[in-house]
């Protein structure tokens, strides 16, 4: 206790020799000194930060664009390989309803359905026909007569 109040009592003695000015001097340092002694300790390198944030941000966006183009790729791959399924499946009726056109449509497939009266059948009566004679040449020189280009054949 008595090493305290010698401390103490130095410490009285000192600051009634110093003069106000030096008082205001030493803690106007101390303040100095505290306020600096913050700063240091958080200092960051804001460009250095701003930078790695750019990057990850682009880097994160790659891996979402490429995240979801692989998807696409996927999906739409899906999609092609279901409609080559639905297109050869159309291709087999496609064959199956030509063929079987020609059965029905063939000339024995109609005689027997005109036979069994599925079909009725009028026979064209000769008034009805109507026949193309080929064209005679004219006789007179003046007379109108289809163009033909004889010159092209020689």
């Amino acid at each position: 206790a008595s090493n305290h109040a010698e401390t103490s009592r130095t410490e009285r003695e000192r600051a009634a020799i110093q003069s106000a000015g030096a008082k205001r001097e030493i803690t106007s340092c101390r303040k100095i000194r505290m306020s600096t002694r913050g700063k240091n300790v958080n200092q960051v390198d804001a460009a250095s930060f701003a930078r790695w944030i750019v990057i990850t941000g682009f880097l994160a966006l790659a891996g979402l664009c490429y995240v979801y183009l692989t998807l696409q790729l996927h999906r739409l791959g899906d999609r092609k390989k279901m409609l080559e399924t639905e297109l050869a499946n159309m291709r087999t009726e496609n064959d199956l309803a030509s063929v079987q056109t020609t059965a029905l449509t063939s000339r024995s497939a109609l005689q027997r359905r005109l036979k069994e009266g599925y079909l009725k059948m009028v026979p064209i009566t000769e008034q009805s026909i109507v026949r193309l004679a080929p064209i005679r040449p004219a006789t007179d020189e003046d007379a109108i007569r289809p163009v033909a280009n004889d010159r092209i054949g020689k």
